[in-house]
């Protein structure tokens, strides 16, 4: 039997990484049903309990402590267990020679944005993980603009790389549950009207910069529907001092921090948003723009890295995307212009049908089979 090992270490961290590693997984496993497939956890993860799946459970996580574990480890544990290939899937590699080795790097924004990140994540970044890539036998990206920052800032030969699109984690917008839709609103208390922010509270999402947009639009006296932000805190590089901003702004009426939401209520929050906000300046992907568009929700987002990639021509993009009072001016002129949110809602449907339509976990099985194939004949 042919054995896949995937390190997933840390997986049970919120996030973009997440929900794209879970769906991966979901379809490789049960699209290979022959294929035994070993799970290296932190956490066990009852949706990946399938029949021909063996989780094993590790102290590490994540981080450089998590690669100095694995690097001793794995080797021994390929090695016993006969695993033909494995995959790292969380942008960090360790060196196992017995087995063909591939692994998904998500985007570089330690290398592009060094001074919000910890120096020893930096220093890893900056010379291990390009010494790493040269030694995998492929890698997966999640953009075609992740693609290019790896053959420019980690020297990767561009043949080694195959771009697979991110997926949404909701499977279909339709109505599914009429009271919990009730229920969600009535627990948030949403308006009729509200714009909406989905992601980790991290400093490259430059939420700051969002909220003093909010403090420009409260000293105008500008009639805004509140924002409602979702998602956890990122330990790495947390940016919860926005929390503290809204606050000393006097803005808890405007703004209001939900924290982290289970996927069947963040479902309703997205159906009922009026105005989708990702001010971030760095992004591999940007799940939470393919989301809102999903759901038809009008976006405005930044003018950078991989966002225009996704996004296309169905949202705003801002170029200045540091400047609070170009963010207060898009946000006005779109909740004024209901005529134009309709236009870009319709439009934004179109564009997450065309992003879907070039999203295929099966290259993951093909790049798989052409490295155990090449590996049989050598």
């Amino acid at each position: 039997m042919t054995k896949i090992g995937i390190d997933a270490l840390g997986i049970e961290v919120e996030g973009g990484a997440r929900t794209s590693i879970i769906r991966m997984i979901q379809f490789i496993t049960q699209s290979c049903p022959e294929w035994g497939f070993i799970l290296y956890l932190s956490k066990h993860e009852p949706q990946l309990k399938l029949h021909n799946v063996k989780q094993v459970i590790l102290p590490a996580s994540r981080g450089i402590l998590s690669r100095l574990f694995m690097q001793i480890y794995l080797p021994f544990d390929v090695l016993i267990r006969g695993i033909d290939l494995v995959h790292f899937t969380k942008s960090q590699a360790s060196l196992v020679p017995f087995a063909k080795k591939v692994f998904t790097v998500h985007d570089v924004t330690t290398l592009k944005h060094p001074e919000i990140h910890p120096k020893s994540a930096v220093i890893y970044w900056k010379y291990i993980q390009p010494l790493m890539a040269k030694r995998m036998d492929a890698i997966f990206t999640v953009s075609n603009d992740a693609a290019k920052d790896l053959v420019e800032d980690m020297h990767v030969a561009k043949d080694k790389i195959t771009v697979i699109y991110n997926a949404s984690q909701f499977e279909s917008t339709e109505e599914h549950d009429a009271e919990l839709k009730k229920t969600v609103i009535e627990k948030y208390h949403l308006p009729r009207e509200f714009c909406l922010y989905v992601g980790i509270l991290a400093l490259k999402k430059n939420i700051d910069t969002l909220i003093q947009a909010y403090q420009q639009l409260n000293s105008e006296g500008a009639a805004i529907p509140p924002l409602f932000l979702v998602g956890p805190r990122y330990s790495i590089s947390d940016a919860g001092d926005v929390l503290d901003m809204i606050k000393a702004g006097n803005l808890q009426e405007q703004i209001q921090y939900l924290g982290r939401l289970p996927k069947e209520e963040l479902y309703y929050i997205y159906k009922n948003a009026s105005i989708f906000l990702f001010p971030s300046y760095h992004e591999g992907f940007g799940i939470p723009c393919l989301e809102a568009m999903q759901f038809g929700v009008p976006l405005i987002a930044t003018q950078t890295s991989a966002i225009p990639e996704v996004v296309g021509e169905a949202g705003i993009l801002i170029e200045d995307y540091m400047s609070p009072q170009v963010w207060a001016d898009q946000i006005k002129e779109l909740t004024n212009n209901p005529e134009k949110r309709q236009r870009m809602s319709e439009e934004g449907r179109r564009q997450y049908q065309k992003i879907s339509s070039e999203h295929s976990f099966s290259a993951v099985i093909d790049v798989y089979q052409r490295l155990l194939c090449k590996e049989n004949h050598e």
